[in-house]
């Protein structure tokens, strides 16, 4: 899939984030869960010399645990409300390549704050590539309900930012992301 617009930098202008300069601005990267955010936001971060944040591991880090024990001791809504807090946090760092979490940009708030700090792309993967991606689901908490969550989130995923065919070679995905960001 093309970006929107014919080289992406339609869909930034009409969000007014041209304007504002790529030097106040990292990266979001967003997209259902298996499409790359992790794997295309390191290696973007590498190919920019900007640094790294997975949300995921960012909230991990800081709770001692996974994004699955979460889950299960604390539920979605307590998962989300780390979520937030860490977004909070990642948001005031400055320029950096974030990775959103797979559900990030469908919570409250969240959309209007990732875009008010970042730059966003999102990674755009058919359902057919991402079930082969997600396998088993182990560690994914909600891997048991990701063809349905698949079918309700994807339209908000392409309307949350600048739409890139997450489908293809990582290096062909970073260097799509980094040609838009820089032109803009």
């Amino acid at each position: 899939m093309k970006p929107k617009g014919a080289d992406g930098l339609d869909a930034l202008a009409q969000r007014g984030i041209v304007q504002c300069g790529i030097a106040q601005r990292g990266i979001a990267l967003g997209g259902f869960m298996g499409a790359g955010k992790s794997t295309v936001g390191a290696s973007l971060a590498r190919l920019l010399g900007l640094p790294f944040v997975d949300l995921d591991r960012w909230i991990e880090d800081r709770a001692g645990r996974s994004v699955g024990e979460i889950f299960a001791s604390d539920g979605e809504a307590g998962f989300r409300l780390r979520e937030a807090d860490a977004l909070t946090s990642v948001c005031g760092d400055g320029p950096v390549v974030l990775a959103l979490g797979g559900g990030t940009l469908h919570q409250p708030g969240n959309q209007a704050q990732v875009e008010g700090a970042f730059t966003v792309f999102v990674l755009d993967v058919p359902w057919e590539a991402l079930r082969g991606r997600i396998g088993d689901g182990t560690g994914r908490p909600l891997a048991a309900e990701a063809e349905a969550l698949f079918a309700v989130r994807r339209a908000g995923y392409l309307a949350a930012g600048v739409a890139v065919d997450g489908d293809r070679p990582v290096a062909v995905v970073v260097a799509q992301i980094a040609s838009i960001w820089r032109a803009a």
